[in-house]
């Protein structure tokens, strides 16, 4: 295994459980255009890629319907539905862990900054990370390939074999194969065991501990 220096984290899914804010708002934005999803089940795969992507692609949004829709949505999450969250269990000592190991912390998520500064602050996550990277609000830098470089630009040059990118999803994990990191993917998250092990990877962590322990040698 690799001595890794620089660890980047996706927040939803993978440091956090976002579901209960992310579904109230995301059907606020469909109900500007008489929408609605009753189905809890089917708005988990809203969780991870950006909401311009899941509004049209989803649930058929015009670029333009997109647009409000995610404008009512930023408004009501930046309101409550950021707090409407939990810390997975086992994430603060991670944290703790590797920053203790003196390994420098990232994050590298598609939610915009602002939401992103309020949930890390609000859940006492922010002291950990030596650097937000975060989506745009104007969705210039939304996919996960464009955080990443975004983070990557902020490393103060530290080598890419010496980088890991940890999340949920395959937006995550192959994210970090095209700039040529390692990726490890979380199994208690948002993402399927079967979709994380269809992307390249070098661990699978069922928690939060596991994924500690691959990270330092232990």
């Amino acid at each position: 295994m690799k001595p890794y220096r620089c660890i980047l984290f996706d927040l939803d899914g993978t440091l956090t459980d976002p579901a209960e804010g992310i579904f109230k708002c995301f059907r606020l934005g469909l109900s500007q255009f008489g929408l609605s999803e009753p189905d809890d089940a089917k708005l988990h795969a809203v969780i991870g890629p950006p909401l311009f992507d899941s509004y049209t692609e989803l649930y058929g949004l015009s670029s333009e319907q997109a647009h409000v829709a995610i404008a009512a949505y930023r408004a009501d999450y930046e309101h409550d539905g950021c707090y409407l969250n939990r810390v997975y269990d086992g994430v603060p000592a991670l944290l703790a862990r590797l920053k203790g190991a003196g390994l420098r912390l990232l994050t590298a998520t598609s939610k915009p900054e602002k939401p992103t500064l309020m949930i890390l602050e609000h859940f006492g996550l922010l002291p950990y990370f030596d650097f937000v990277a975060a989506a745009s609000r104007d969705l210039s830098r939304s996919s996960k390939e464009s955080v990443i470089e975004y983070a990557l630009q902020n490393l103060g040059g530290i080598p890419t074999e010496a980088l890991l990118m940890v999340g949920d999803r395959h937006y995550d994990l192959n994210g970090a194969a095209y700039h040529g990191i390692d990726g490890a993917g979380v199994t208690y998250g948002y993402g399927t065991r079967d979709e994380l092990s269809a992307c390249p990877h070098v661990f699978l962590a069922d928690t939060p501990a596991a994924l500690g322990n691959y990270i330092l040698k232990e």
